[in-house]
Parts: structure tokens; sequence; C-alpha cells
């Protein structure tokens, strides 16, 4: 079977527009959470993950107008990962996108909604439904790129990327492509999704914790996250350099509660994931969680982290990235793994930022608020879904 590394990584989070900016608050436990004036106005008071300093206009050009944010997130990551990859030096008939998004153009379907029922009008412009299509997104990103292999548009709640990568490194590995922009975007800050939101018991009262005491919830983000996967061989022969090496998906359906997290999925997930890379739970030393700051889906994942390692749990760090980044939905696989590759390639472990305390219902090591280096040789990467929709992933060396 085709080994398959990761040679190109963007994003565009709270943090900034690119990797260098989010790694580095990562590594600091620096997040970005605030409450913004604008979204107050919608009805919504609680702090998010913005992206910073971000502009269409500079960072996507004409095109901007004639896409939806949620592509403008996309294509600004896509960028900075195929440029790392020299992903124009590939031949284009070879090269597939796998996109995810939970929400896709929620900015687009509210302004539409606004258009035709509060102001009353009976038209919407021309582009309208190019900018609507959740497939669109993948499509605009290929098109960015040219593009011309498999591309398609994965959505599963908040593991979309994760699947997206998943199914992504498999066509590589099956020979259907050589090279793969993966990843997901998310653009959901409009009244009708921050309401629905709202409406959920999920939300922190302040910011998020996760596994921590005092925790009260999630933290909702967005942005993009991307990352070009390529079979060992090509990249080596186009001088491209590895960055780490995909080694497992796995994946599960709870076919349980459309909202409760389920142990069971959790855990066969996580052993698919790593008996996929060829491993076993010994050799993981880091796991990137899912790690939301709820109370059940911490509890939850705490609980199947337990049974997947047993007694040697409390030699596997456990990191919760959306204590920096928020939840940043169907982007979140993949701004996770770009956290998990780069916790490979610098030998260190980020900390869970804005703990105040371990939980005893929370059995795990989240390196609470400072971060430390360590030998890594495995990590595993959870998504775990509403819809009972599971992914894990497993980043090693190169």
């Amino acid at each position: 079977m085709r080994r398959v590394v990761i040679t190109g990584l963007g994003c565009v989070t709270a943090a900034g527009s690119d990797v260098a900016s989010t790694w580095a608050d990562v590594m600091a436990g620096r997040h970005s959470f605030a409450r913004h004036g604008d979204l107050e106005a919608l009805g919504y008071a609680r702090a998010v993950a913005r992206p910073r300093d971000f502009s269409a206009a500079q960072l996507i050009g004409k095109r901007a107008p004639s896409l939806d944010p949620t592509a403008h997130y996309a294509i600004a990551a896509s960028r900075e990962a195929a440029s790392q990859a020299r992903l124009s030096d590939a031949d284009p008939e070879r090269v597939g996108c796998f996109i995810g998004s939970g929400g896709g153009p929620q900015v687009t379907a509210d302004e539409t909604a606004r258009r035709l029922y509060l102001e009353g009008r009976n038209r919407v412009p021309p582009m309208t439904l190019p900018k609507a299509m959740l497939s669109g997104l993948a499509s605009q990103v290929a098109l960015e790129h040219g593009i011309k292999g498999p591309v398609q548009l994965v959505s599963s709640a908040c593991a979309s990327s994760a699947h997206a990568i998943g199914l992504a490194m498999q066509q590589i590995r099956h020979g259907y492509a050589d090279v793969v922009l993966a990843g997901g975007a998310e653009a959901y800050f409009v009244k009708g999704a921050l309401a629905a939101w709202d409406a959920l018991p999920v939300l922190a009262s302040e910011i998020c914790r996760p596994f921590s005491i005092g925790r009260s919830g999630l933290t909702l983000g967005e942005g993009a996250a991307m990352v070009v996967l390529e079979e060992a061989d090509h990249a080596a022969r186009r001088g491209v350099p590895a960055i780490a090496r995909l080694a497992g998906f796995g994946s599960s359906s709870d076919a349980g509660s459309i909202t409760a997290p389920d142990v069971d999925g959790m855990v066969r997930a996580m052993r698919q994931a790593i008996a996929d890379a060829g491993l076993h739970p010994d050799e993981v030393d880091h796991v990137n969680a899912h790690g939301t700051g709820t109370i059940a889906n911490d509890v939850s994942e705490g609980a199947a982290l337990l049974r997947v390692f047993g007694s040697r749990l409390d030699a596997v760090s456990v990191t919760a990235s959306k204590s920096v980044l928020g939840h940043m939905m169907g982007t979140s696989g993949a701004v996770e793994l770009i956290v998990a590759a780069k916790s490979i390639e610098s030998q260190f472990i980020p900390p869970t930022a804005n703990f105040l305390g371990r939980d005893p219902d929370c059995p795990v090591d989240c390196v609470p608020n400072q971060g430390r280096p360590a030998r890594l040789r495995a990590v595993v990467s959870n998504s775990f879904a509403f819809g009972g929709l599971n992914a894990a992933l497993v980043a090693c060396h190169a």
C-alpha cells in the first residue's frame, strides 16, 4: 500500500491568516476569544474565535465578490498549503481536492433570505446559486489550483474535514491520485446559525475550558485549514520535504443520539485509526482531542481514551486545541491535524489553555496551560460530530 505524507499546510484562524501565527498561539496557549459588536447586534453576546485581520479583498482579489466567505477562507488557506507543497509542479490530472464543511455557504443563504423575506425583493443576484452550492466550495478550491483529478465536498458536521482528509488519504493509497489538497472551511457567523447554536445548552458562558473544572461549554470559531497529502515517493521525486506521515484513518457511526456523544463510537474510530496505521496503542504518545469543553463530551472522550490506552493513559498527553482556536466546526479536524503535524515536526506538545483544575471525571493529562517538549512518535487526532459521526486520524514521523 502506498505511503502518504503531508507536504503542505495552510490555515486561517482566530490567531491569524497563516500556519505560523496559528502555531505560535497554540504553543503559547494564547486564545483570541472576544465579543464583537456586530454579532451582539444580531443577538449573540458571547465571545467567539473570529479570524484576525482577514481581508478577502487583499487575499482573494477580484474573485472575492463572487464567492461566499467560506470560499474566501478556503482559498486563502489552500494557497498557503499549495505554495509550501509546490502543488503547481504536480500533474493536475493526478491531483485531487477533498474539502469538508458542516454548514457551507451560510452567509449567502442568510443574505438571500434577508433580501427575499425581509426586504421583500423578488430577485437575487445572478451568482447566488453558484455561491450557495455546498459542493461549490470544493469546486472553487479546485478551480483556484487547476485541479483536474477527483474532487469532492464532504459534509459530516464537526467531523467533516477529518473525514475529507481520511478519504483523500485513501485516494492516494489506492492509486486514484498522487496528490490531494484536503481540509475544511466554515463561515457561519450569521443571525440564523448563531441563534440556532444559542438555543442549545452547549455554549460556554465565558470561554472554553476543555477537561477543566468549571467548564461550561464550547466557544464558536470559524476559518479554514488545508493540508496537501502526497504519495511519499512522488514527493521525494519532486524534492518536496515531508512534514509528517499520515498513517491511519478510522471512522464510525454511533447510530444513537443525534446530539449526545457515545463512548463506544469514539473507541471504535480511534482503534480503527491506530490499527490502520499499523500501530499498537502503546506506540501512541499524544492525542489531539476533540475536546470541546462541554460537560458531556469531555467526560465521554476521557472514558473512551481510558478504554483505548488503559493503564498507560497517564503517559499519553492530551491537548485540546479548541481552548485556543474555538470550535471551528467542520474545519476542526483539519486544523487539529495541522497542530498534530507541527507537534511532531517540532517535538513539542502544546497546552490545553484556560485550565482551572483537574476534573476527576476526566482522567487525562491535558497539558494544562503550559506546553512541553516531548519525544513524539505517533499522534491521534479526534473528531466526534453531532449525528454520531466519528473520525480519527493518526500522524507519525515522515
